[in-house]
């Protein structure tokens, strides 16, 4: 009945290092709330779809073509970064899936971040193997498989500390990368440049989403949307290299 409203939020987090409010609350009527998460959902399924449809498309131009192992791993890189998508912003996954453990939507998420890194890795050696070291390459992609399983056998609580850690691996790797494709445009590799300039974009969303789950800053997840760039940038060598 007064002038002012006080809201009053008691968070406590006792099974994982990034719980709590991570954004401001706002404010709405029904409408304007349920317009906004409608709009974020639709968005949300757009990139999911996105994804998945350029995952199938890769794994499909693989099964052609058996030599060509970028394309079964850059296929499976846009399944997991898809299934991260779903676990993510309005969890979509959750609304087909309610009876999901919460634990079990972490592992998801973290899951699919290393195993997204350890094969991007994958195709990029596939791609420019006289670029990128092989020893190195392998070395790396065991790490991450090792930190994947430690996900798997220990809890939240646990795990979630490591991923600043795991973060600062992954960035290292792609300086490399980027590094590699610079090279490899020096060398007149065949779709070489378009290459180095997605993974510009990609590696640029990376480390905003690093940031963001470090709460350094407020941006939002932006990784899918990244690597949604670099597929298309990707469909567009492959054309190439078919004409």
């Amino acid at each position: 009945k007064g002038s002012e409203v006080e809201v009053i939020v008691q968070v406590a987090n006792f099974v994982q290092r990034k719980g709590g409010l991570w954004e401001p609350i706002r404010f709405g009527t029904a409408e304007q709330i349920v317009a906004e998460r409608e709009k974020n959902v639709v968005f949300q399924m757009f990139i999911m779809s996105s994804l998945i449809a350029m995952g199938v498309y890769h794994l499909a131009f693989y099964f052609f073509r058996l030599k060509n192992k970028a394309l079964l791993a850059f296929g499976l890189v846009c399944m997991a970064i898809a299934l991260r998508t779903a676990v993510l912003g309005e969890t979509i996954l959750v609304r087909f899936f309610p009876d999901l453990s919460w634990e079990f939507v972490v592992k998801i998420e973290y899951w699919t971040s290393a195993l997204g890194a350890g094969l991007f890795l994958l195709f990029g050696y596939y791609q420019y193997p006289k670029e990128i070291n092989r020893k190195l390459t392998w070395t790396a992609f065991v790490l991450i498989v090792l930190y994947g399983l430690a996900v798997t056998f220990t809890e939240a609580k646990i795990y979630t500390y490591w991923m600043p850690y795991f973060s600062l691996f992954v960035g290292a790797l792609f300086v490399y990368l980027i590094s590699r494709f610079l090279l490899a445009i020096y060398h007149g590799r065949e779709g070489s440049k378009l290459h180095a300039i997605a993974l510009v974009v990609l590696f640029a969303s990376i480390v905003n989403d690093v940031l963001y789950y470090t709460h350094f800053i407020h941006t939002g997840e932006m990784v899918s949307i990244g690597l949604l760039f670099y597929l298309f940038v990707q469909a567009i060598i492959l054309a190439s290299n078919f004409a």
